[in-house]
């Protein structure tokens, strides 16, 4: 007997906690009793699932934000839709020359050697250039080197003490002196003497003598060869001299002068949409949506851009539809004036709902972009440009789309665990009730599908409208009331019962999961009559889907309970 009175008073405690659940009298099934013949009236609640517009959306796209009236925006952020390097132009980072110069000293010279004492010398006057090649139509005026290294090489069959004394005025230093160095070289009594001088030249400028279009680029160097008299050589000869100039690892910070019209095109990128996927609709119409290109331009010329975006579109088996293309022509974009000024912001506004829209089940899935930059387009030679390694050209681009639309069949789903039933035995009636709360201004078309642990559909609990119909069918819910602000002023309620029998209630039984999927459209979509969805804070835009049972359980359930309670 005392396990009698434990039993029928934990299962009388069930029944009061698990009612005491529901607020404002969600799934309220009436008084609980226990007749004389040992049944038991029990409620249970199943589930509470709630799909929220802004939810669904976060897990498909970067971003969901509010306006200052709470209206939902869509919005997307590329920061690199070209990110363009920052010298735009190509100097070669090496950089060689080589001059052979046979110089004769002979007994017929204004001064021979037979005049000159042992301690005299003869001098004799060189010179020779290195070039820069560039790219034909640029000039370059000057460039400050980050890093050069400067490396002079003599080669000479001059069997006496000679030295070398070089300078450039196309060269300056980090303090701005011209270039200057010597080398002395001893005397040999036989081959060729080498000698390599390192110079680090960081920090540096370049003035190339650009006197000569036809010639340009070229850095002059002078070199006086001064001669000793040697005693082991005492007869008049002609000897070669091999001088080598080599820039290596030039690396130019900053570089004035004309760069030409240059192109530089991207490859074709794409972006997935994957919202249009993981949501399939059978129509859509935004009413506005925005693109912004933000194009920060640190290159000091003039620039143009163009570029191309185009949508493929599909429907939902896949089959491609018509794409869809917006060409952004000759976009002038403002440049720095100087130098060591800031890079300049240029913002360019598209709109873009045309590439969005879609009908007939055809939406947009992908997006390719391309972009070419133009330098000069114009050919302005007398107008002077100037770059550096850091004045990078980047484009970025940004979509604002916000939620006024209409819609026509939008799928949204969502799978949650299923908690099951306390029950297994002595089930004598199983009536299921669904209380719907839609706040969307959407019409709704309810889907319930019992999955099992493997995630497999087993059945399907489509509501019916009146309690004694055999016929089931999906649950319709109309849009949420709106007030003149496009608000919704309160959720649509529905509620229905269904009474499960047979094979449906052990399905229940073995239901590991729910997928609930909601079909919503805006009321006459056909029409393009357009809604506005708004986060609220009371209803956060859910469609919410409260499922409970009310079970009617014989003694029986003391057999499948026993265990339950053993020892109490």
């Amino acid at each position: 007997m005392k396990r009698y009175l434990s039993i029928c008073s934990l299962i009388l405690g069930l029944s009061l906690l698990t009612n005491s659940c529901f607020k404002e009298g969600d799934l309220d099934f009436g008084n609980i009793g226990i007749s004389d013949n040992f049944t038991y009236d029990l409620v249970i609640p199943l589930t509470d699932a709630r799909l929220s517009f802004g939810q669904l959306l976060k897990n498909s796209t970067q971003y969901v934000i509010t306006d200052e009236n709470g209206l939902l925006k869509l919005v997307y952020q590329m920061e690199n839709m070209l990110d363009f390097p920052g010298l735009a132009l190509d100097i070669p980072n090496q950089i060689s020359e080589q001059v052979l110069s046979p110089i004769l000293i002979a007994a017929g010279d204004s001064v021979s050697w037979g005049s000159v004492s042992p301690n005299d010398s003869v001098r004799t006057q060189e010179t020779f250039s290195m070039r820069w090649i560039l790219d034909p139509g640029t000039r370059l005026d000057s460039a400050f080197n980050d890093f050069l290294n400067f490396r002079f090489r003599i080669f000479t069959y001059i069997r006496n003490r000679v030295r070398f004394d070089i300078t450039t005025s196309n060269i300056l230093d980090s303090l701005g002196r011209p270039l200057t160095f010597s080398e002395l070289l001893p005397g040999v009594t036989s081959g060729w003497q080498n000698r390599n001088i390192n110079i680090d030249l960081s920090k540096s400028r370049i003035i190339p003598d650009n006197s000569d279009p036809s010639n340009p680029h070229k850095i002059n160097f002078n070199c006086t060869i001064t001669i000793f008299r040697d005693t082991l050589v005492r007869f008049p000869y002609t000897a070669t001299t091999e001088i080598g100039t080599f820039f290596e690892n030039i690396d130019v910070d900053l570089a004035y002068g004309y760069f030409g019209q240059k192109e530089f095109t991207t490859s074709i990128n794409t972006v997935d949409l994957p919202i249009f996927d993981r949501f399939p609709m059978e129509f859509l119409d935004i009413k506005k949506a925005d693109m912004t290109l933000s194009v920060t331009n640190g290159l000091g010329l003039p620039t143009r851009l163009d570029a191309e975006i185009t949508t493929l579109t599909r429907n939902s088996q896949g089959v491609p539809g018509p794409s869809k293309t917006l060409l952004l022509d000759d976009k002038r974009l403002d440049y720095p004036l100087t130098p060591f000024a800031p890079p300049v912001v240029t913002t360019f506004q598209e709109e873009i709902q045309d590439l969005i829209n879609g009908n007939s089940g055809y939406l947009p899935y992908r997006v390719q972009y391309g972009a070419k930059v133009t330098l000069n387009p114009d050919h302005p030679m007398q107008s002077p440009n100037f770059v550096s390694k850091n004045s990078i050209l980047k484009v970025a681009v940004g979509a604002e789309i916000p939620m006024e639309l209409t819609v026509g069949n939008l799928v949204v789903s969502d799978t949650i665990n299923f908690a099951g039933l306390p029950v297994s035995k002595g089930i004598e009636s199983f009536t299921l009730r669904a209380n719907l709360h839609n706040a969307f201004p959407l019409d709704a078309t309810v889907y319930l599908y019992l999955m099992d642990e493997h995630h497999q559909i087993i059945d399907s609990i489509w509501m019916i409208r009146n309690f004694n119909e055999t016929e089931r069918r999906p649950l319709e819910i109309p849009g949420a009331p709106v007030g003149l602000d496009g608000h919704v002023i309160n959720p649509a309620v529905s509620q229905l019962e269904i009474r499960l029998v047979g094979s449906q209630i052990e399905n229940l039984l073995n239901t590991q999961y729910l997928w609930i999927k909601g079909i919503l459209s805006t009321s006459d979509w056909e029409s393009h009559s357009l809604v506005s969805i708004f986060e609220n804070s009371e209803t956060e835009g859910f469609l919410r889907v409260m499922l409970g049972a009310r079970i009617i359980v014989s003694g029986e359930i003391l057999d499948s309970l026993e265990d339950l309670f053993d020892g109490i």
